[in-house]
């Protein structure tokens, strides 16, 4: 049985990156907080544990005397189906809702935008809209890294789920590294010097 800690460690950080998975989806545009956070820990000499269904889970070191546990995560479940899997894990993790960070996609920003926020609405995001119901809150940090918003040809929901332009691509690897360097100076600077750093 999955066993649940529910003592929380007030230093510890979760850091989950939205996406769908399998190879059908993961290099397009709604997996953008997803591939982040693979590129964080590809260099990572431990393998991530696997908790059950839920997803995985690698342990990151800031590399400072004092740092807290950062727990960087990818889940099993599909984008509209991120709470509760998310949920579990932070429990396991004893990581409190304050203490997450959710990277995600967001079509109000132009492509290589990065905006970092704490609480507010999900801004018609399913995976945030489904966090923020499982876990009875919307206080928690996003890293929101933009992917624009399509022509009048397609809807928002076939546009996020395509893979990016060969102009998107070109940026793609400069802008995932942008995201995570905006994940480590929030956690280690706090959000209003880490806006003012990435905004």
């Amino acid at each position: 049985m999955f066993r649940r800690n529910r003592n929380l460690d007030p230093s510890n950080w979760l850091v989950v990156g939205l996406g769908n998975p399998g190879p059908g989806y993961s290099v397009t545009r709604h997996n953008l907080g997803r591939m982040a956070l693979q590129k964080w820990v590809e260099d990572l000499p431990e393998p991530p544990k696997k908790l059950k269904n839920y997803g995985y889970v690698w342990t990151y070191d800031l590399g400072q005397n004092s740092n807290p546990k950062i727990f960087i995560v990818t889940l099993s479940s599909f984008m509209n189906r991120s709470g509760s899997p998310l949920k579990s894990i932070m429990s396991f993790y004893k990581v409190a809702a304050a203490k997450l960070i959710v990277v995600h996609d967001d079509l109000d920003l132009n492509f290589g935008a990065i905006r970092l926020k704490f609480g507010g609405g999900a801004g018609g995001h399913n995976g945030v809209r489904d966090i923020i119901q499982a876990l009875g809150t919307n206080e928690f940090f996003r890293v929101r890294a933009g992917v624009g918003r399509p022509n009048g040809s397609i809807s928002a929901a076939d546009y996020v789920l395509q893979e990016f332009s060969d102009e998107q691509a070109s940026e793609l690897s400069n802008l995932l590294t942008r995201i995570v360097e905006a994940s480590e100076c929030l956690i280690q600077e706090g959000l209003l010097s880490a806006q003012q750093r990435i905004h």
